[in-house]
């Protein structure tokens, strides 16, 4: 009968659904139909007419489970479309994050090279003034290894006279995120006060917030000292300029050797 034939169909209708997806399903829905009407009629119209309810009943619900069937195959496919799509960009991101580690990797490695190979003393300085990091040449010049000097506060090797100047320079770097100089004097491992010359850089991160800062000091020791004995030099002449109760007059040479009066 037409509710047998019509069961049958439906079947068929699900399993080609399943096997040919969308565009095929409507195309046997269409002719499972125009068959469940003739076959189920023997191609009499009197028949089509008495099994109208029944032939309306099962068209409805052909109809209808190709258009569920459809709707979930659209879904399933977008589904799977997405999921390629976002492993696609998954892949990307793991691939320029490989690449992102494998240039740091090389920078931090030149950074370390340079910093071990350098005269001057290179350090990495963490916001809360902890030593992160100290170059070789430490060592050198103030008598400090890594082990001595890395995890501790670096304000305690400043002498007391010039903390303030210290904090008021990292202050300055901080806010300005731009490197500043500073002479301070540092204290060599034995004790005494050696005067250093102190570039900050502020250590910047995505969001551009400094996060800490690359420290690179000098000896200036001997620049200082020739400062000093000029300044005392210059001092001395001055007092004994005023201490002359004559007057004392400046000459110059010409090219014929003669004294020409200049002041």
């Amino acid at each position: 009968g037409f509710r047998g034939t019509g069961l049958f169909y439906l079947l068929a209708i699900m399993l080609t659904s399943m096997l040919f997806g969308v565009k095929p399903s409507w195309f046997v829905a269409f002719v499972s139909l125009a068959g469940y009407i003739l076959l189920g009629s023997g191609f009499q119209t009197v028949i089509i007419s008495l099994e109208l309810p029944a032939i309306i009943t099962t068209s409805t619900l052909l109809l209808g489970t190709t258009f569920l069937l459809s709707y979930f195959n659209n879904s399933l496919t977008r589904v799977i479309s997405d999921l390629s799509i976002g492993n696609q960009k998954l892949q990307q991101e793991i691939t320029l994050s490989r690449q992102a580690e494998v240039v740091g990797e090389k920078q931090k490695s030149l950074y370390t090279r340079l910093a071990e190979n350098t005269t001057d003393l290179v350090c990495e300085m963490g916001m809360d003034g902890m030593f992160n990091y100290i170059s070789p040449s430490y060592l050198t010049t103030l008598g400090y290894t890594p082990e001595l000097l890395v995890g501790t506060i670096a304000y305690d090797i400043v002498h007391p006279d010039d903390l303030q100047k210290a904090l008021d320079i990292e202050k300055q770097i901080r806010l300005s995120r731009q490197p500043k100089r500073v002479r301070l004097q540092v204290k060599h491992a034995d004790g005494h006060y050696i005067h250093m010359e102190v570039s900050g850089s502020p250590l910047l991160n995505e969001a551009k917030e400094v996060f800490g800062y690359i420290l690179s000091s000098r000896d200036i020791s001997q620049q200082v000292i020739a400062e000093e004995t000029l300044i005392e030099s210059e001092k001395k002449f001055r007092n004994i300029i005023e201490a002359t109760p004559l007057g004392i007059h400046m000459y110059t040479v010409n090219d014929e050797n003669e004294l020409i009066f200049s002041g």
